[in-house]
């Protein structure tokens, strides 16, 4: 019994896709690799979107190095951080951008950010899932804002672009989304990206970055 379990009002299928068959089986012997059943169902391979592309991209002989370290640096064991996955949501563009914010905290990228990317708002409808490592964070370099962190935040340096990530992908349920809101006349991705290389400048002072960081 997990605590997804009791959380009868909450339609846990909906947040966190549906495995296949054969992905049920990968993720449960991974479970059975740490000890415990229910040992990742608190981590980013809860979501079935996750895991889909993970199982797609990443090499077959590594991909258990990430599960354990990922696993360990929630249980706060041990971990090797090239190992160790993190997520944000983010518009994806051609052109390498500033990715200041992460989480180690998977959940808050999947189903949380209502404030910073409300539900049904352009900006949420063309985000991707961004996956990389806190290896990967710390050679790019950290930061720190002053406003206040969520749970599991990672900040990296805001002035320097960044793409060296894993892969990007984008939930199952949100696919449909954003087709039918580009059908019905919705804004285009090369807008809302434009917006933001000009507003970038005002979003660093909104989002707690001192002057010394520009």
């Amino acid at each position: 019994m997990t605590l997804y379990d009791d959380l009868e009002i909450v339609d846990v299928k909906s947040l966190y896709g549906v495995f296949t068959d054969d992905q049920k089986e990968i993720v449960d012997h991974w479970n059975e690799l740490l000890g415990d059943e229910t040992a990742l169902s608190f981590t980013i391979f809860r979501d079935a979107d996750f895991v889909s592309k993970f199982l797609e991209i990443i090499p077959k002989d590594i991909q258990y190095n990430y599960v354990v370290n990922t696993y360990n640096k929630y249980m706060n064991y041990p971990y090797d951080e090239d190992y160790v996955l993190v997520s944000r949501r983010s518009i994806p563009s051609d052109e390498a951008k500033p990715e200041a914010f992460w989480t180690t905290e998977h959940n808050e990228a999947l189903n949380g950010l209502k404030e910073e990317l409300p539900i049904g708002s352009p900006a949420r409808m063309h985000t991707y899932i961004m996956v990389t490592t806190l290896g990967k964070l710390k050679k790019h370099g950290l930061s720190d804002t002053y406003n206040g962190g969520s749970d599991g935040e990672i900040v990296i340096n805001p002035t320097k672009p960044f793409s060296d990530f894993l892969f990007t992908y984008k939930p199952q349920r949100e696919k449909g989304e954003l087709d039918y809101y580009l059908y019905a006349g919705g804004i285009e991705k090369e807008k809302l990206l434009e917006y933001y290389k000009e507003t970038a400048e005002e979003r660093l002072i909104t989002q707690g970055f001192s002057s010394h960081t520009r």
